[in-house]
């Protein structure tokens, strides 16, 4: 019930509050806290009792406002210690010195997060007797029930209907100078940079407003700036729980010596290293002794795109490729941990299998920064002398790769997955369950790690054969070499093949045309998920295609649903197939087939019959590979339905044991956090952590990552950007944008941005989308747009091969125009210069 701060417990957050956890640990860090102690949240369990039991709470939660949270107040004030309660808090106050008064704060579970600091919500005491000590906490008891504090948890998705606070109760510092400092300057976003506010007397004169502070800049331990106020009043603290007004004697004097100034920049990074962040903290000086009254995350956008971790050299490079292009947003905290785990740890095997040596890839690892997944490199000599030793077998393996991938790794990949599919999974064991996802994420790594492969030999081969194209046929053919590649059947070009195949059978019937075309989409969506429906053709038929297709990914944090978990999207460009709004995919291939065969019958008629013999080799080769890309990316999601089933279960399991509010917060936990929990190690509720981590996800969501770092990144003196999207910030007009042009045309038309499959029934047909990057899910879009703008991509991107296989002008790597163009804007896509212009509303 009472921890004091020099406590050896670890208490959780939803325990005493951020404000006194921190308390605790800076005081275990060794930093100098005022001595204290907190009431924590089950402290106040009697009085809660009360307070839920009462008409006021009921009349609360019928209608939260500031008449009935006044009512609560009104309630809470009217309560008085139990003896229990009273024996505990005199126990506890014999290790104070209460002569010079107490400081009683609140310190609520939802206050001083990341996302979510709650300043001025809570009542604080100051100069408070011991006879006045009860009533102090009562206040700051009610004051979770103040309609500021339940106002701001609206406005943050934060529940109302289960108010907790834990009071701090600790000595009073009768403070000759306070104010607030900062380990990152929140001004210039300088994260060497140390900003320290300072005012004689008391910091509520600062956080109040009635006095400019001085403020000092330090960094490295120099002050590079001071700004010195007029102070013409302080504030002091008295005993009885008063504050008064003080004239100051010198008011243009300085707060600080220059000292005090430095030892408040050691103490602000000190906080910030035991943190792990940038931090403001409140601190006050009594007599030349500083102490530290409170420290908590900054919450202004400090974004700043620098690795600070692990060992790293001048060949270090971090980018923003491959795999990452199927994890456009930042990764959930959940799926971070997971992966980090092994995409790395997979590449090392693939490349000890093909080798019999993995330690050429020990220096890789898969970080996040600012919630975004990037590969880090180490291109050291060692790394390309590792490679040389090998490249004979490397060579050989990539040789042998499809085949072997194709024939052996995705079958046997089925195979597993479907095995497991026949488990119940309600009669699994927790720790199980949570095995099998680990098992899981590791074989779609592993999966994906050789589908890689094939992008390095598809990306060879079509290069070379462009370049024998290009400067051997194409002006005497006088069309793109492209077009010879296009025609051939993937995994996404089949899928859009039977969904409209789908809307044809509907459609020549006219019961169930009707039925589609008339009924909304979330009804569908029941629809089809409901077994209560099996037998009727209609939901036989959807369900068909899901299960042969649904595994197609969106993204492949597995936070996020696939097609087989919500197909509202599916259905809804199901609706325009019956509608007759997009073009039949199968008509698209025939001509792309018809005008494949036209030009090489046209190469034929310009080559000697050996140097034809020789083309055509070259061809088939370039057209066995160039299907394995987007096939890979498809085949990449088959375990994805399975592992989101496990999450919900053990997300439902949560839940019914406290430890979750919604089955899917699974995802915002921390892999250990997980493991604990099934294990029963830990029984806090996470419920705090959690809504700030989604709080921080959408932040993060707002920026674009750059896609290399160091930005001037190079390997062996190229420039590492020279094979990847700019950045936004390089563009260098506002209105015309650069990217990398994939197909070819020119087009102008209505902009559509679609972020995410929930707004795939916005595009219309002739629109051009507007996307961060597209998966082989994306792929019925396709029909109806008039041309394709991503963020990333390049020419082995799921977009590039699909704009081309539909014959529409796309613009792919613009660094960033997702977050710049608006729906309705009037845009030209030109793929012939790669070129994207802005033309206006």
């Amino acid at each position: 019930m009472i921890l004091h701060f020099s406590t050896d417990e670890k208490p959780w957050l939803n325990q005493v509050g951020g404000k006194a956890k921190a308390l605790i640990e800076m005081t275990e860090k060794g930093f100098h806290v005022p001595a204290g102690f907190v009431l924590d949240v089950a402290y106040f369990d009697p009085w809660l009792v009360d307070l839920k039991s009462s008409q006021a709470w009921h009349d609360f939660l019928d209608q939260p406002n500031p008449e009935t949270c006044q009512a609560l107040q009104m309630k809470a004030s009217t309560f008085s210690l139990t003896s229990d309660q009273e024996v505990a808090l005199q126990g506890a106050l014999k290790e104070l010195n209460t002569a010079n008064g107490l400081a009683v704060r609140s310190s609520s579970p939802d206050e001083d997060l990341t996302s979510a600091s709650f300043a001025g919500g809570y009542e604080t005491s100051l100069g408070v007797t011991i006879d006045q000590l009860e009533l102090a906490i009562k206040k700051s008891f009610g004051s979770m029930l103040d309609y500021r504090v339940v106002s701001y948890k609206q406005a943050h998705n934060l529940p109302i209907n289960d108010p907790r606070i834990a009071v701090i109760v600790q000595e009073q510092v009768h403070a000759d100078v306070s104010g607030v400092a900062f380990s990152a300057n929140p001004q210039n976003k300088n994260l060497e940079e140390v900003m320290v506010n300072a005012s004689f007397g008391l910091g509520e004169s600062i956080v109040s407003g009635h006095v400019t502070p001085d403020i000092y800049t330090v960094a490295h331990q120099k002050i590079t700036s001071r700004s010195i106020a007029h102070k013409d009043h302080l504030l002091q603290v008295k005993l009885g729980s008063y504050m008064e007004q003080v004239p100051v004697r010198q008011p243009d004097a300085p707060c600080l010596k220059d000292d005090q100034v430095l030892a408040l920049h050691t103490l602000a990074k000190a906080v910030e290293a035991a943190y792990g962040y940038p931090v403001d903290i409140e601190w006050a000086m009594e007599s030349g002794q500083l102490y530290l009254l409170q420290a908590r995350p900054i919450t202004s956008d400090l974004t700043q795109w620098t690795w600070h971790h692990g060992k790293m050299t001048k060949r270090t490079i971090l980018v923003r490729g491959s795999i990452v292009e199927l994890m456009p947003d930042p990764l959930t905290p959940l799926y971070a941990d997971y992966t980090k785990k092994y995409v790395a740890q997979t590449m090392g095997e693939m490349i000890k299998e093909m080798v019999g040596d993995g330690s050429m890839l020990e220096a890789m690892t898969f970080p996040t920064i600012n919630g975004y997944a990037y590969y880090k490199m180490d291109m050291s000599m060692g790394f390309v002398l590792s490679y040389m030793k090998h490249i004979r077998k490397l060579l050989k393996a990539f040789r042998d790769h499809p085949a072997f991938v194709e024939e052996e790794r995705y079958p046997a990949l089925q195979a597993k997955v479907d095995q497991l599919k026949e488990k119940v999974l309600g009669q699994m064991g927790s720790g199980e369950l949570y095995r099998i996802t680990h098992e899981l994420t590791h074989d779609i790594c592993r999966y994906y790690t050789y589908c890689q492969m094939y992008l390095a030999q598809a990306y060879s081969n079509e290069g070379l054969f462009m370049r024998y194209y290009n400067r051997k046929l194409k002006k005497k053919v006088g069309q793109p070499y492209h077009l010879l590649l296009l025609g051939d059947d993937t995994v996404p070009i089949l899928a859009d093949k039977a969904l409209y195949l789908l809307a044809q059978t509907i459609g020549q019937d006219a019961a169930l045309r009707k039925e589609v075309l008339e009924t909304d989409t979330a009804t569908l969506v029941d629809y089809v998920k409901s077994k209560g429906n099996e037998g009727q053709v209609l939901h036989d038929k959807l369900a068909a295609h899901l299960k042969t297709f649904g595994h197609m990914v969106y993204d492949l944090d597995f936070a996020k649903p696939t097609p087989a978990d919500d197909p509202a999207p599916v259905l809804e460009l199901l609706k325009a197939y019956v509608a007759g709004q997009a073009e039949s995919p199968i008509l698209r291939q025939q001509r792309a087939q018809s005008r494949r065969q036209e030009i090489q019958e046209k190469v034929q008629q310009v080559l000697s019959p050996r140097a034809y013999a020789s083309f055509k080799k070259k061809l088939e080769k370039v057209r066995f590979l160039a299907p394995f890309r987007d096939d890979g990316l498809a085949n990449v999601g088959y375990p994805q339905p399975l592992v989101r089933k496990i999450f919900a279960e053990l997300g439902r399991r949560l839940v019914k044991a406290g430890q979750l509010l919604l089955p899917e917060d699974i995802y915002w936990l921390r892999d250990q956090e997980l493991h604990d929990l099934v294990e029963g190690k830990q029984n806090q509720s996470l419920l705090t952590e959690i809504v700030d981590r989604k709080t921080l996800w959408d932040q993060q969501k707002s920026i674009f990552p750059p896609m290399v770092l160091p930005k001037k990144a190079r390997i062996f003196g190229i420039p590492i950007s020279a094979f990847l999207p700019k950045d936004l910030e390089e563009h260098e007009d506002d209105q015309e944008y650069e990217g990398i042009g994939v197909s070819v045309g020119k087009v102008t038309g209505r902009a559509r941005v679609i972020l995410s499959p929930e707004d795939f029934g916005t595009m219309k047909k002739g629109e051009i989308l507007v996307t961060s990057m597209t998966t082989p899910a994306w792929t019925p879009l396709f029909s109806l747009a008039a041309g394709i703008v991503t963020d990333v991509g390049g020419p082995l991107s799921h977009s590039s091969i699909v704009a081309r296989e539909y014959g529409i002008p796309a613009v792919l790597g613009t660094g960033g125009l997702s977050k710049i163009i608006r729906t309705g804007q009037t845009i030209t896509v030109d793929a012939d210069k790669g070129l994207v212009i802005i033309e206006g509303e």
